[in-house]
């Protein structure tokens, strides 16, 4: 994970191994961050932190690092109090939004070296990532 060659295989299998360990506990970090977010009466959060940690992730290594997310999402929920089998599926489902939105994102030429090189770049992106969501 130490380098940006996207979807290349000159990442160490050990490389790639501590990255989806480092996303999966930044998963659970920004995820007890987010619930601090929510109302005090119940309700959602309003800003998912671990979507955004994913999506960059995504967008910077590739699909290599859907492991961590989803090891993030299941251990997050499981630690929160969720039974194992809703987590599960409902780490499957945050993990096909990620990848929906990292190809509509790929697809309009949007990366993240050049996310912030315009207004249009930015346009995609947002677009790209409020699709799925």
């Amino acid at each position: 994970m130490a380098g940006r060659s996207h979807g290349s295989d000159s990442v160490s299998a050990r490389g790639i191994v501590m990255g989806n360990l480092l996303l999966a506990v930044a998963y659970i970090v920004a995820g007890k961050l987010s619930l601090l977010l929510k109302h005090p009466l119940g309700g959602i959060a309003p800003l998912w932190l671990p979507s955004a940690i994913g999506l960059v992730g995504l967008l910077h290594y590739g699909r290599r690092v859907l492991p961590g997310m989803v090891t993030g999402h299941v251990l997050g929920s499981v630690f929160g109090g969720v039974p194992f089998a809703p987590s599960m599926a409902a780490a499957g489902a945050g993990a096909i939004e990620l990848l929906l939105a990292h190809h509509l994102l790929a697809r309009g030429g949007v990366t993240l070296a050049n996310l912030l090189d315009g207004v249009r770049p930015m346009l995609r992106f947002v677009v790209g990532a409020a699709v799925p969501s």
